[in-house]
């Protein structure tokens, strides 16, 4: 997987449970304790390189594991395929 597929496939996977746990980008970023929701925007779009500190602190704000986030990113069909084979017992 090219670092730029797994950007993006991060910023959807953040996305993804940010929007299942009803969270706006401002919730996300105030639980998060980052300072802007913009920062969650370029993220979400696969545009940021967040540091390890960052993807920490937006896991937190999930209320997920890091490793969850990582799952979802690492998935061979992104965030939406993984979220499938869930829900099909895969």
């Amino acid at each position: 997987m090219k670092v730029e597929t797994f950007q993006k496939n991060l910023g959807r996977a953040v996305a993804t449970v940010r929007a299942s746990r009803g969270m706006t980008q401002a919730d996300l970023a105030r639980g998060s304790k980052l300072r802007h929701a913009s920062q969650i925007s370029t993220i979400e779009r696969g545009m940021g390189n967040p540091t390890a500190r960052v993807v920490f602190a937006l896991a937190q704000g999930l209320h997920v594991k890091v490793s969850a986030l990582m799952t979802l990113a690492e998935h061979p069909h992104g965030p939406a395929g993984a979220v499938r084979d869930l829900a099909e017992g895969k």
